[in-house]
């Protein structure tokens, strides 16, 4: 897994779980810890700057409903005056940054951005080699260049084990281009473009930012910390919903045995004709045999009587060719070893002869 997949994955999962932590703090924890919460999260959250492409202003959202936005001007000491807006909102970054001289993440928001949204899947084999095999293969997934796109991936939940799913997200480099230098100029880093200020819009993960390779001990401590916490959460979260599951089973147990009872009575009904059905691949069907009769006898040939039992047939009648019917049978293959039970019986007035004949249906 490289370092584009790694990160955006982590990003991932810390989005999963703070929407646990704050369904968690809401529902089952005291009012004050759910706010102290949510204040620590608004603290260290990642600065949010909306472009005026019309102005060349810039406007730091504010991240406290009492905070006003902060603007400054798209110049190198507006765009450093942002930079030290940002730093300032979170002390502890702001002198790891000044110590290590590392960019600051910011999210940009540019209006109107156009960001064209498609699903990715992968084998799960290659899942860690996604960034190269899309980047190999843009040419083919978007209709644009590669050179001239800016494009991101989020890792997606997959329903199957085999495959692996990405939200690919790509936006012209053009009206970025100029934006993206500024940015690099005063040590910001955009981790994701959105074109709305709202939080259910469509946002594009940038491919590549910068991310720190090593933290101090202290740092590393407060990582590890909330990272405990934070893995921690969604099992709470699922003892809680399989302890929920459970009550609404146990309600729904006289419901389930209604629904057996009914399945039982449909499975009652419905073998008498699976067993039909059976008989009569087995034995033949009498209609079958009929139609089969109707086309092989010829018209001076009449039938008193058929019997089929077990597969066995035997039929009466009367027929001016009854010496002909048991080759008329066998090359129609209407049955199988037909053969005369007695004698023919000439009948008065020319009406032919009185036979009985046995065979075995061909089915």
């Amino acid at each position: 897994m490289n370092a584009l997949t790694r990160s955006a994955l982590i990003t991932w999962w810390f989005e999963q779980n703070t929407t646990v932590l704050r369904k968690i703090s809401s529902r089952y924890l005291p009012a004050r810890l759910a706010h102290a919460l949510h204040t620590i999260q608004t603290r260290y959250a990642i600065p949010t700057v909306v472009i005026a492409p019309a102005t060349g202003n810039l406007t730091l959202l504010p991240q406290t409903p009492g905070e006003p936005p902060r603007h400054a001007p798209a110049t190198p000491d507006g765009m450093t005056h942002l930079a030290s807006l940002c730093a300032n909102r979170q002390p502890a970054l702001r002198a790891w940054r000044d110590r290590r001289q590392n960019s600051l993440s910011i999210r940009v928001v540019f209006p109107d951005l156009p960001i064209l949204q498609r699903v990715i899947r992968l084998p799960a084999a290659v899942a860690g080699e996604a960034v190269s095999l899309i980047s190999y293969q843009m040419d083919r997934v978007v209709p644009f260049p590669a050179e001239e796109t800016v494009w991101g991936l989020t890792p997606l939940p997959s329903e199957h084990p085999a495959e692996a799913e990405f939200l690919l997200s790509v936006a012209p480099l053009a009206p970025l281009a100029p934006w993206l230098d500024a940015f690099k100029a005063a040590h910001l880093t955009p981790v994701c473009f959105a074109n709305q200020t709202s939080h259910s819009t469509v946002s594009l993960p940038l491919a590549e930012h910068g991310l720190s390779k090593k933290t101090s001990g202290q740092t590393a401590l407060l990582i590890a910390l909330a990272l405990g916490v934070v893995l921690s959460a969604p099992f709470i979260w699922q003892s809680v919903m399989e302890y929920r599951l459970a009550g609404q089973l146990e309600e729904l147990q006289p419901s389930r045995l209604v629904a057996d009872k009914l399945r039982n009575r449909i499975d009652a009904l419905t073998s008498a004709s699976t067993l039909l059905n059976r008989e009569i691949q087995r034995v033949g069907s009498p209609l079958t045999l009929l139609s089969n009769l109707t086309k092989s006898l010829p018209d001076t040939t009449f039938l008193e009587s058929l019997s089929l039992k077990q597969g066995q047939v035997t039929l009466e009648g009367q027929s001016k060719e009854a010496a002909r019917l048991i080759s008329l049978l066998e090359h129609d293959k209407t049955m199988r070893d037909p053969k005369f039970v007695g004698p023919l019986l000439r009948l008065p007035d020319g009406r032919g002869e009185s036979f009985t004949l046995h065979g075995t249906v061909s089915n």
